[in-house]
């Protein structure tokens, strides 16, 4: 579980990240994730497009908290796989996540950022997702054995 952990804060910095960027380019820095405060805000957040008190460090909280209960879940689905054999699975189940996330959840429950971005831009974050997560798992994995060269 140690290695997930570690695997979800990695990849919760990389897609943070790209949250930011797309935020940028289209002049809303912290839009992406005030709209995924909309899950205990309401729907408000998802047109605040600077910088709020309460909506962009909930939304970053729980971008944080969700992709670091993705990679737990990772961890255990890709525990054995190594190499390509690693990516792959990360590549499938990213986008089973996805799925989940936009097509099986309710409205409501949705990440919120998916309302802000376009079609190719929630395309390269989940795959900046599983690729942070195919890369930061083995790190992780060595980290909890105590080989942290």
């Amino acid at each position: 579980m140690q290695s997930g952990v570690w695997a979800g804060v990695v990849a919760a910095a990389a897609t943070g990240g790209v949250l930011l960027e797309f935020g940028r380019e289209s002049g809303a820095l912290f839009r992406p994730f005030n709209a995924i405060a909309h899950l205990l805000l309401g729907p408000g957040t998802l047109i605040t497009y600077q910088f709020d008190p309460v909506a962009t460090p909930l939304g970053v909280a729980l971008h944080v908290i969700t992709v670091v209960v993705w990679g737990v879940i990772f961890s255990f689905v890709a525990r054995s796989a190594r190499g390509l054999s690693l990516v792959g699975i990360a590549v499938l189940f990213t986008g089973a996540v996805a799925l989940f996330d936009l097509l099986l959840l309710p409205r409501r429950l949705h990440p919120g950022f998916d309302e802000v971005l376009s079609g190719p831009q929630l395309a390269f974050l989940y795959l900046v997702l599983a690729l942070a997560l195919a890369v930061a798992l083995p790190v992780g994995e060595r980290r909890a054995a105590g080989d942290v060269s």
